[in-house]
């Protein structure tokens, strides 16, 4: 049986506190920095002397406090290279977790540690315990943590643990997390590694489609990917994740767009189109905000409310999308890639969830170029119950000419 291929868009509220680790890697005086215990305390606070004063007096490297922080997690989020190793020396656990269920080997990549990591591989960590769903390898290409795959890679990590989910994320932090913004470049060659490492040909294509990266696209097709396949698992917050479609836009308006008219729209006039590689927001998940609104999506049952308990354990499966590569890249406008993709057998009327289409994503983010080569392949925009025909998308997103365009092909 194949691997689910998913993805899992959390979002989450802006903090001093960061998000998976109990550990206070800033400067104010909460969590690990006034922990009530002493040797968790001063290894946050990074003082070497008196986390060895501690060891040596018989404290144990792996003692928690009252809050359920231990040392080697709050060292490790903070950078703290030496006191880690001496908690390391001192048998501490390699893989011990945060109160919150985050393991110190995915604090280490989160925080873009990789020096920690290293320390925490050689002691015996387990390169494939992960966290909130996300194993290491996963988190890792998800910063585009180049260096820390490449250290899972030499650790013998199990490619098959690679998935597209994304969960407590720091790119969606402000001035909270010690990463740079993760570049299409880091996953771009993340994903190459990754391939070469044995990791499954179609969720790497999945990954890739979703992050527009061709390189590792076109790499996975070679290797014998579905071009297909693909499913997104989304959360509640999920349908948030894109700003410019403000939730009240999307109720059903009035348009001024078109004279007379009154069909039932929304309002905006445009979507954004994050930073190729880099985006937060799954592409279906936009389509779907604009053809269908967060009410009539989740009315429809196609979201399931995941809560996690303090282990970091979803509390309930999510139900998954579908979420196909090329409804990805023809959202992201990459006509090369969406060609690439066809001559490899893609079919360009393969649906993902309630039947939206690559000629849908194209259209709703006023793709022309994709949109034309699609129509020149024979795609149509075949009317069906309860679905906007393509040029309704474009005319709601505000793409006026494409709309007229495509209305005159039927689409």
């Amino acid at each position: 049986m194949k691997p689910v291929r998913t993805v899992l868009v959390g979002i989450l509220s802006l903090g001093v506190m960061i998000p998976g680790c109990s550990c206070d890697v800033t400067a104010s005086n909460s969590g690990c920095r006034d922990s009530s215990e002493r040797l968790v305390k001063a290894a946050a606070q990074g003082d070497l002397d008196v986390v060895l004063s501690e060891l040596a007096s018989g404290t144990s490297p792996d003692v928690v406090d009252d809050s359920g922080n231990r040392a080697l997690t709050c060292a490790g989020p903070a950078g703290r290279v030496e006191i880690v190793e001496e908690l390391l020396k001192a048998g501490a656990d390699p893989n011990v977790t945060s109160r919150d269920g985050d393991t110190a080997t995915t604090d280490a990549i989160r925080f873009c540690r990789s020096e920690v990591l290293g320390l925490l591989l050689d002691a015996g960590a387990d390169p494939d315990i992960g966290s909130h769903g996300n194993a290491p390898v996963t988190q890792a290409v998800d910063r585009g943590a180049v260096e820390s795959v490449d250290m899972l890679i030499a650790h013998n990590a199990d490619m098959s643990k690679l998935g597209r989910q994304t969960l407590n994320d720091l790119s969606d932090q402000e001035s909270t997390s010690p990463c740079p913004v993760p570049t299409a470049q880091g996953r771009s060659e993340s994903l190459l590694k990754l391939g070469e490492a044995g990791a499954d040909p179609s969720t790497v294509l999945s990954l890739a489609a979703w992050w527009d990266l061709p390189k590792p696209l076109s790499d996975a097709l070679k290797r014998g990917a579905d071009p297909d396949e693909g499913e997104l698992i989304a959360d509640l917050g999920s349908f948030s994740c894109d700003s410019s479609i403000p939730i009240e836009d999307l109720q059903s308006k009035p348009s001024g767009s078109a004279a007379g008219s009154t069909t039932a729209v929304a309002v905006t006039t445009t979507i954004a189109r994050p930073v190729a590689g880099v985006n937060r927001c799954a592409p279906i998940v936009g389509l779907m905000r604009l053809a269908f609104g967060d009410e009539a999506a989740l009315a429809g049952g196609l979201v399931t409310a995941t809560g996690s308990t303090e282990a970091g354990q979803a509390t309930e499966p999510p139900t998954p999308l579908r979420s196909p590569p090329l409804i990805d890249l023809a959202w992201w406008g990459d006509v090369e890639s969406v060609r690439l993709m066809l001559d490899n057998g893609a079919n360009m009327y393969v649906e993902g969830e309630r039947g939206l289409t690559p000629l849908h994503a194209a259209a709703a983010v006023g793709q022309v170029e994709v949109v034309q080569f699609l129509l020149d392949k024979g795609a149509s925009g075949v009317s069906m119950p309860g679905i906007p025909k393509p040029s309704e998308l474009a005319r709601r997103g505000g793409h006026l000419e494409l709309a007229e365009t495509l209305n005159a092909t039927g689409s």
